[in-house]
């Protein structure tokens, strides 16, 4: 059943059990910023139903009053959700523009399908999966040496796209706890208050925009499944390509955090580091449609019989998990 947004905000505070006083000290305490100037009028005009904070904010709501964001996504009637018509026009010209430069950049046959596969790596493994790929990216020289040399002090995440032969045809490698990388020369420095709440995805490959959305999917709907209830940002690396940059700053909200040059005379792109808020992220109406539409095919899904990713399994772990340390 889908409630409307003061149906279901009555319904979360009820079942917390906090007072409209403790909603908007426990909103401003978690995320000040977004909620600085909420007051007991506001408040109660969304109770009301007068008027609705943005879809973001409703998220950020609904996270701090412990609601499942997954199940919250997958209730949504998105039809409802109104955005600018030229939103769709400018979508478009990004992602033929991101078609183009992938394109460019491309070297091989890719199939329209592919299994995707979300696992936890050892350093060997990574290095085993990515080495090659990560050495020939000039830019990244000094932090991937400064990165490697933590060896297997450092859990990794991949996400890898494959083609019906089992080979990686796009990733994405991540760090979920990045504090060890927290303000060496070759990283930046985030705000102590952050740390815990970041995590890191490193440059990676994919050569059509069927396929990075594939990878941005599968990424969120780990994170709705497993980090949602402590994860804000993501520091993302990505290659300066004008097009790319600028589909993420649409996209994401993304925001530039540093500039990584060239450092081979062969190499003509630099990488930037970006820095991405999820929940904003995941508002966005292109993301949260495909991310709808992946978690409603989850719920009917039979891993037995399909082998298009591994999500399902994820999911049953993680609530099996979760299951375990209430009990």
């Amino acid at each position: 059943m889908t409630l409307e947004f003061k149906d279901s905000l009555s319904l979360w505070i009820e079942t917390k059990g906090v007072s409209r006083k403790e909603l908007i000290a426990l909103l401003q305490n978690k995320y000040y910023e977004e909620f600085k100037g909420l007051d007991a009028i506001t408040l109660s005009r969304w109770l009301n139903g007068k008027s609705t904070p943005p879809l973001y904010k409703q998220f950020y709501i609904a996270k701090c009053l412990d609601v499942n964001l997954k199940e919250h996504i997958s209730s949504l009637d998105l039809s409802k959700i109104k955005y600018p018509t030229k939103y769709d026009a400018i979508l478009y010209n990004l992602t033929k523009a991101l078609d183009f430069s992938i394109s460019v950049l491309s070297y091989r046959y890719v199939p329209k399908y592919v299994k995707s596969e979300i696992s936890r790596d050892t350093y060997n493994e990574h290095l085993e999966r990515f080495g090659e790929f990560y050495g020939n990216v000039s830019p990244l020289k000094n932090f991937k040496r400064a990165l490697y040399e933590m060896k297997s002090s450092i859990d990794y995440k991949s996400i890898v796209l494959k083609n019906e032969d089992g080979e990686i045809i796009g990733h994405w490698s991540g760090i979920i706890d990045i504090e060890k990388l927290n303000g060496i020369p070759s990283f930046i420095t985030i705000p102590q208050n952050e740390v815990d709440r970041s995590c890191l995805v490193s440059l990676g490959y994919y050569v059509n925009s069927e396929h990075y959305f594939e990878l941005i999917v599968q990424a969120i709907c780990l994170y709705l499944m497993a980090y949602s209830k402590t994860k804000d940002f993501v520091y993302f690396y990505i290659v300066d390509c004008r097009p790319l940059v600028e589909f993420c700053k649409f996209i994401f909200n993304a925001e530039e955090m540093k500039y990584y040059p060239p450092l081979d005379d062969k190499d003509k792109m630099g990488v930037y580091l970006l820095k991405f808020n999820i929940i904003k992220s995941i508002a966005n109406p292109t993301l949260l449609t495909k991310v709808q539409k992946k978690l409603n095919c989850l719920a009917t899904c039979d891993p037995k019989n399909c082998q298009l990713c591994n999500l399902k399994e994820i999911e049953l772990r993680e609530s099996n998990t979760q299951k375990i340390n209430i009990e």
